[in-house]
């Protein structure tokens, strides 16, 4: 993409005798070229949320020996490659130009990149977490939501100009006392967006399983400066919109200020539209139809009717409808692949290499947010 200036890329490796062996590997690979890298997510298989500690620090300590005052942001994710990988890093990089200006900060230990040019201004934020793993699911979260909301006023950028956000959630089903994690998650999130209104819709949103880690929250936001830049939400006619969720299909307490079990706060998809050209975040996406989860079909059943909803969302004619001017094609460009158990891996591959062939891909370990999913798919795709 010319004027956006995105890309992805995956690497991968096989355990060494230690971690950090294992991590080296996996550095040596990296080569931008004339690009400078600014998120790194990298998903491997901590034992403990101890073991995640000291296994972040070393992916910290080596990647900053790498790239040293360009480090890029870095989040950890406790999820299992499903290729006989240990670890799995996926690359967001940026063109280096003198016309945009990149500056690398950090905020209570937390680091963060801003790219900024005449258009507008962009910020990577990614790797948070909350002080202590032994919090309530919803403690982590508002800690986490109130350092955002910290980074991007000292940034100013409204809370309303996150596009994109990632939510790692550790045991994501699990119901303890009446409390879902997921739930809890979800209402941490409503407090936090309730702060704005949101005219542009809210952010296109992945809310998925790991298996240590407590909560990590990644993002990216956008704010325009010139009209040559325009963010648009998408729908699915296909689904009922998860902030419009019904309060059968959510799970544990009510929420003590609202009242109710509050609904995710996302959008199916995110466009953010600069120059003719448009980059199309896709929300983690399973099979559901309005807002029921198609149960007991199977995971090739799942696998086709998800990537269906995604290729209506990212039809042209979806866009175009959505409001997204200059739409004549679209690039699927990157695609994350969540499974519930291992055994799917094979089948769910074979139905997305038939659906979307050749588009780069990770499969990974982790729980759907509804036991009865087995399933769900994000991405990120082009449109011009």
């Amino acid at each position: 993409m010319k004027n956006l200036n995105l890309a992805i890329e995956y690497f991968s490796t096989t355990a060494g005798a230690t971690f950090e062996e294992t991590t080296q590997r996996i550095i040596d690979q990296l080569d931008f070229g004339k690009r400078t890298p600014l998120r790194f997510v990298f998903f491997g298989i901590p034992q403990s949320d101890y073991e995640y500690c000291n296994e972040l620090t070393i992916l910290k300590t080596k990647v900053k020996e790498k790239f040293g005052k360009h480090t890029p942001v870095i989040s950890y994710v406790s999820q299992r490659p499903l290729c006989n990988n240990a670890l799995v890093l996926e690359a967001h990089s940026t063109e280096i130009s003198s016309e945009r200006v990149i500056h690398h900060r950090k905020f209570e230990h937390t680091d963060y990149i801003t790219v900024e040019d005449s258009n507008a201004k962009k910020l990577s934020l990614g790797g948070i977490i909350a002080s202590d793993f032994r919090l309530s699911i919803f403690d982590q979260s508002m800690q986490i939501f109130d350092k955002i909301k910290k980074i991007m006023e000292l940034e100013n950028m409204p809370i309303n100009s996150i596009v994109r956000q990632w939510n790692y959630i550790a045991n994501i089903t699990l119901v303890k006392d009446d409390k879902q994690h997921y739930q809890e998650f979800n209402d941490a999130r409503s407090h936090f967006y309730n702060q704005t209104n949101w005219p542009a819709g809210y952010p296109a949103a992945t809310g998925i399983g790991t298996e240590n880690g407590g909560v990590v929250v990644d993002l990216f936001a956008v704010t325009p400066k010139k009209e040559n830049v325009s963010i648009f939400a998408l729908d699915n006619k296909l689904q009922v919109a998860a902030h419009a969720y019904s309060q059968q299909v959510l799970i544990g307490q009510e929420d003590a200020i609202f009242k109710t079990r509050t609904t995710p706060k996302f959008e199916r998809g995110k466009v953010v539209y600069a120059n003719k050209e448009s980059l199309v975040y896709i929300s983690g996406t399973a099979a559901i139809r309005g807002e029921a989860s198609l149960e007991g079909v199977g995971i090739k059943t799942q696998t086709v009717t998800t990537l269906e909803n995604i290729d209506y969302l990212t039809s042209v004619e979806n866009l175009q409808e959505a409001g997204v001017p200059c739409v004549k094609a679209v690039e699927m460009k990157s695609l994350r692949i969540y499974l519930k158990e291992p055994q799917y891996y094979d089948e769910a591959k074979k139905v997305v290499d038939s659906m979307s062939p050749e588009v780069p891909s990770v499969y990974l370990l982790g729980d759907i947010c509804r036991d009865n999913l087995l399933i769900e798919i994000e991405g990120i795709a082009t449109n011009y």
